[in-house]
């Protein structure tokens, strides 16, 4: 069977401009959280002389506040996308993107820590509503066989939005002036955003005679009961879509902290991991396109996850025996490399990434094509609603962990150690249940 050209979806208007719209409103949410993150550990810190466990309980905090709203307007999303035209609840969810973005410029400008984290929150929000739209929309316009690549692509246009929104975050807040550079790059990222949406195909609504609720609490339990009692077929995929997101965004929000307080790296190695990571995940995920020849199938999942599991475990190995500059000071990128141990860490971080886009693509393709229409949106809100769960217990769980005392590195220790059963449950439920492909 010829494997159908994922990358020639980028020459179609059914996925362009969506590719585009979601891949500026990551830029966006990363490119303001970065800026965040440097303010507090490279600036703040030093101004108001907070500790490394300050630092990393306000870093991981802010983690978990920009998930928080998937958890209360997931469902609001999926409502939305389920009753109006997709591409029109996607122009409106760019339109409220620029009024975030005013807010962010005022909460760097103050250096205002509350407004900060409410920017975040406000951020978290237009991405809870408009994620079930992304992603019900692609059965929508695509075919069975393309949703494989196009969820690959999806997967990584949205980390290299995060790889350009944490260098650019970085960078930018790092020269003089950077915050009024930083309120522009915001204001037109939201913009440009808005003008893509538009040029969304119709997506017609499936369920045009649902009944709305702006009660977000009813809707999310709504949801919820529904999400949950869909069958092991449905349900194993959305656990495991979640456990992904539980792992990788322990990672996103800690590499920071390993950067700083395990290695004594500035913001430029910090650059380097978030390159790494970005990229790993885009590789993996796209190569699930050849592996599966467009098969919507799990059967790769727990090699994937097995990977890594077996690279989360070298890296708590590898950092026990790394250089450290002299303490007060901090090392650069040029004098990190020249450190051969040090290339250990990169080929880790890199194989960590690359394995969970091994692992999340198919999952996402196989929630999509085994939900009905009329209810795919919301399901979509159900699973990120999991998601979110999963990803506020992960900074949950980080933060207890960090306050008994553990280390960055015991931190990836312990998921990595949490990963291999579920790793074997996949291999289990797949190669002896037969239920997911």
């Amino acid at each position: 069977m010829k494997i159908p050209n994922q990358f020639s979806l980028f020459s179609q208007r059914k996925f362009l401009p969506l590719f585009i719209t979601q891949f500026l409103g990551a830029f966006h949410d990363n490119l303001f959280k970065n800026a965040f993150i440097v303010l507090i550990i490279y600036h703040l810190a030093t101004d108001l002389g907070y500790d490394d466990k300050t630092q990393q309980l306000l870093t991981t905090l802010a983690a978990g506040i920009f998930i928080l709203p998937f958890f209360f307007f997931s469902a609001m999303g999926g409502q939305l996308a389920d009753k109006f035209p997709k591409q029109i609840v996607m122009q409106w969810v760019k339109i409220f993107e620029m009024l975030i973005a005013a807010m962010g410029s005022i909460a760097l400008l103050s250096e205002y820590l509350p407004l900060c984290y409410l920017t975040l929150f406000a951020l978290g929000t237009h991405s809870a509503i408009f994620a079930p739209s992304k992603y019900s929309i692609l059965p929508q316009h695509l075919q069975q066989n393309e949703l494989i690549g196009g969820n690959a692509l999806l997967n990584t246009g949205t980390f290299l939005a995060i790889l350009l929104g944490t260098i650019i975050g970085t960078m930018v807040m790092g020269i003089e002036a950077g915050v009024y550079l930083m309120s522009l790059l915001m204001f037109i990222t939201a913009i440009i955003g808005y003008m893509a949406s538009r040029y969304i195909p119709s997506a017609p609504p499936q369920a045009i005679n649902l009944k709305f609720s702006l009660n977000p609490l009813t809707e999310t339990v709504k949801v919820m009961k529904y999400t949950l009692s869909r069958s092991q077929n449905i349900m194993i995929p959305i656990l495991g879509k979640a456990w992904f997101f539980l792992i990788g965004s322990m990672y996103m929000a800690q590499f920071a902290n390993f950067t700083k307080s395990n290695l004594g790296g500035d913001e430029h190695i910090l650059t380097l991991f978030l390159i790494l990571f970005s990229v790993g995940i885009a590789i993996g995920g796209l190569c699930n396109n050849t592996l599966l020849k467009g098969k919507i199938t799990a059967v790769f999942v727990p090699a994937g996850m097995i990977g890594l599991s077996l690279f989360s475990l070298d890296i708590y190995f590898a950092s026990l025996t790394v250089y450290t500059p002299p303490q007060g000071t901090l090392m650069g990128i040029f004098e990190f490399v020249k450190h051969n141990e040090n290339w250990r860490l990169m080929l880790d971080v890199f194989m960590i990434a690359f394995f969970g886009g091994l692992f999340v693509v198919p999952l996402s393709s196989i929630i999509q094509d085994r939900t009905p229409n009329d209810t795919r949106a919301r399901m979509m809100a159900g699973s990120s609603i999991i998601d979110s769960l999963f990803m506020v217990l992960s900074a949950l769980l980080s933060a207890l962990l960090i306050s008994q005392g553990n280390s960055i590195p015991e931190l990836f220790l312990w998921f990595a150690i949490a990963n291999i059963p579920v790793a074997l449950f996949a291999f289990y439920f797949i190669n002896y249940k037969k239920r997911l492909g």
